[in-house]
């Protein structure tokens, strides 16, 4: 029976070989992996289990006579998204998920009581396995931040970061054969992102950049073909931080290629921004409408709409229309009421006092008051039309 190592080695070994024949090898090796990582989950499971009821030096000491987390850092490899991948599309065991939260709090555990020995052990693990140059980088590093005056370590992090850049050239030029833009997005940031001891190579960020716009490129083309504009908004970000990171010179063609696509991007947010302000002045004008506002103001709303489009739609013009006819006929009506009430009140109160004095004359007391009362009710009526019927503007 192949060992932990061995049986990653031939996974990897038959991911680097791109042969898609299942054989009844190839099934055994499918299965031998799930029964190894199913191993190691239930020796985690244990593990977690002291740990939560602060056994932690129990927990420790299982992990240890069990040679738990060599095993789970042997079975967590690299390539490990890819094979899982592979297995579905084969249709053979699809390899469980690791209970790596588990492994990581042992393996802080650990590391919090005995720090540079844990390191140390993980770094010849890593060494004898030949783990990727990342992961290796990552254990270096923690290395020299705890053993800082230790000169060894600045060496070793300078001839691994030099050989992770060739890597990294490498694994562009691959991403960008077979059109995978996650795969140098995520080497762009590594460049960008990591505090590296060693400055990156211009040539190199030139050349990651350049991959990653190429690929940007042409997606950045494909949304502009389809108008598909949200999806051009989010390319057009993504394109202005690459080039505000990037090292490519502005006289590059590459700089220029989008620019059309961009250039028409633009004039589709101006206009957007038109017809989003357009409709809201538009509901403003109903809205103001509904309140039944002065003539003065309901005018101002339609100006402030048709600063937007020549017209308003035929349904909002019509009420508006229709609405300002209303209160014209409205201020027309007062108007006549008004004039009607200043040109009889004159003779009405003539007529009061003049039947006042005629009934004073005949000492017909007993009716004065009557016509007195009378006579202030209409003249009251008619003073009130006058004061109650100003102009609508």
């Amino acid at each position: 029976m192949l060992d932990h190592q061995q049986l990653v080695d031939e996974i990897r070994s038959f991911l680097a070989a791109h042969d898609a024949t299942v054989t009844t090898a190839l099934k055994e090796l499918s299965a031998a992996y799930v029964d190894a990582c199913k191993l190691a989950n239930q020796k985690l499971r244990r593990c977690g289990d002291f740990l939560k009821r602060g056994l932690t030096s129990e927990a420790l000491q299982l992990a240890k006579d069990e040679k738990l987390l060599d095993l789970v850092a042997t079975l967590d490899f690299v390539e490990l998204p890819q094979w899982g991948e592979v297995s579905r599309k084969l249709g053979l065991l699809p390899p469980p998920r690791l209970l790596l939260e588990t492994a990581e709090a042992l393996d802080k555990a650990h590391a919090d009581q005995r720090p540079m020995d844990e390191l140390m052990r993980r770094h010849r693990l890593f060494a004898l396995a030949r783990a990727p140059v990342t992961a290796r980088l990552g254990i270096m590093r923690k290395l020299a931040a705890i053993d800082a005056k230790n000169r060894v370590w600045e060496e070793d992090i300078t001839e691994f970061e030099k050989k992770r850049f060739r890597e990294i050239q490498y694994e562009a030029d691959q991403a960008l054969a077979r059109d995978d833009g996650k795969t140098l997005t995520g080497l762009w940031k590594e460049l960008h992102q990591t505090t590296w001891a060693v400055t990156p190579p211009p040539p190199l960020l030139q050349s990651v950049s350049r991959r990653l716009l190429e690929k940007l490129e042409v997606e950045i083309h494909d949304a502009f073909t389809a108008q598909a504009v949200t999806k051009l908004q989010r390319l057009r970000d993504q394109w202005k931080e690459l080039i505000q990171a990037t090292v490519l010179p502005a006289s590059d063609p590459l700089m220029r290629r989008p620019a059309r696509a961009l250039a028409w991007l633009e004039e589709r947010e101006k206009e957007l921004a038109v017809e989003v302000a357009f409709q809201k002045a538009v509901a403003d004008l109903e809205q103001a409408l509904d309140n039944n506002l002065k003539e003065n103001l309901l005018e101002e709303y339609r100006m402030t709409a048709l600063r937007h489009r020549p017209a308003l739609p035929a349904a909002v013009e019509q009420r508006f229309q229709l609405h300002i006819k209303e209160i014209k006929k409205d201020r027309r009506k007062g108007r006549w009421e008004t004039l009607l009430a200043v040109s009889v009140a004159p003779v009405g109160i003539v007529g009061v006092a003049a039947l006042l004095f005629f009934l004073m004359k005949r000492e017909e007391w007993i009716y004065l008051a009557p016509v007195f009362v009378a006579g202030s009710i209409l003249l009251a009526v008619l003073f009130s039309k006058v004061l109650r019927n100003p102009p609508r503007s």
